[in-house]
């Protein structure tokens, strides 16, 4: 039939209860359908995720590495729900200098699969770009907005990029012009530093070069360039090496810590934690770049504070609208519909 929007799907559950002769008694307000059908919509995608999974899932899964491609293609019922996030550096260093935390994006419903970019560390502990401080020097070529400061320390071809990454926000009122003091120095074997600022309300991996102190002595320099005249982006499309993830167990992760080169030769690893995903990049690597491939929650309908239609596929909404009917259908030949009435708006309150 094609119920493609809310209220489709809100004529469609008229229709075919009518044709079931299934129609309540008491007349269904909008909230009301909503209910029902955003029960059937969340039944839907436990039922997909359950139908594509082998049993042995809950098993260890020693090589987790599908793909978006392949993650879109295995929940064909439910695709429009995978979503994939790329955007989460710095990842917020843990206590532990073996792993950084990552907290589950707020709309997680199921994770997937994770990725990394790395560049080697060759064991090199580097201390962490601390930093500057700012002040405004009078008016200048920046232009009102926000920018986003960090320094990245140079020891010959390794450098800090991304380790404990320390980012220093200023927002200008007025075109000005600011200095820099503070400029963090780094450890012995530092050659050189280099200053990267974003561009207006720029995110931070996006930054551009504004200048490099060619050597570990000098801590202050004024900025006083536009946009248009900042230098390459720090990362230009190149995050350094893309490693697969190893998921582990709980109890795989002791094992993995102490092997000098990861599970498998393979460096990099995560696991799943109450607090959020650990990857364990055993003080070998800078992480630069961490996705994570997921089924966010469904969409459920509601008409407040707006209109929310539901967001799985169009071809799946024949199949919820008529599954709703069919379970009203049935609660209206046991006289249980009254019951289950009640409990719905007892939950909307």
């Amino acid at each position: 039939m094609g119920f493609r929007t809310r209220a489709d799907m809100h004529i469609g559950l008229d229709l075919i209860l009518n044709t079931l002769n299934a129609t309540p008694t008491n007349r269904m307000d909008p909230p009301i359908k909503d209910y029902f059908l955003n029960r059937t919509i969340s039944q839907f995608v436990k039922d997909a995720i359950k139908k594509v999974n082998t049993p042995d899932e809950v098993k260890r899964v020693p090589f987790r590495i599908l793909t978006y491609g392949d993650i879109l293609n295995k929940y064909n019922d439910i695709y429009t729900l995978i979503k994939e996030t790329d955007s989460l550096v710095p990842v917020a260093s843990a206590s532990n200098d073996t792993y950084f935390l990552y907290n589950y994006p707020s709309d997680i419903y199921r994770f997937e699969n994770s990725y990394s970019y790395v560049i080697p560390r060759n064991c090199i502990a580097f201390q962490p770009a601390l930093s500057p401080t700012f002040a405004l020097l009078g008016a200048g070529n920046i232009a009102i907005g926000t920018y986003n400061y960090f320094v990245v320390f140079h020891y010959g071809m390794e450098s800090s990029i991304a380790d404990n990454l320390s980012i220093g926000t200023i927002t200008l009122t007025n075109a000005s012009q600011v200095e820099l003091s503070n400029i963090p120095l780094g450890s012995a074997g530092c050659i050189s530093r280099s200053i990267y600022r974003t561009t207006n309300n720029g995110k931070w991996y996006e930054a551009r070069l504004l200048t490099t102190i060619p050597n570990n002595i000098s801590t202050t320099f004024v900025d006083n360039l536009a946009d248009g005249s900042l230098g390459a982006t720090i990362y230009s499309g190149n995050f350094g090496v893309a490693l697969p993830n190893v998921l582990l167990n709980s109890y795989d992760v002791t094992s993995f810590n102490i092997n000098p080169f990861g599970g498998k030769k393979k460096y990099i690893a995560t696991s799943l934690h109450n607090e959020g995903i650990k990857v364990y990049h055993l003080n070998r690597y800078n992480l630069t770049k961490f996705g994570v491939v997921y089924i966010k929650k469904p969409a459920l309908l509601t008409s407040s504070p707006e209109i929310i239609n539901c967001d799985l596929p169009d071809s799946t909404h024949d199949e919820i609208v008529e599954n709703t009917a069919k379970f009203i259908a049935a609660a209206v030949a046991n006289n249980n519909y009254e019951f289950l009435l009640n409990e719905a708006k007892s939950k909307m309150q």
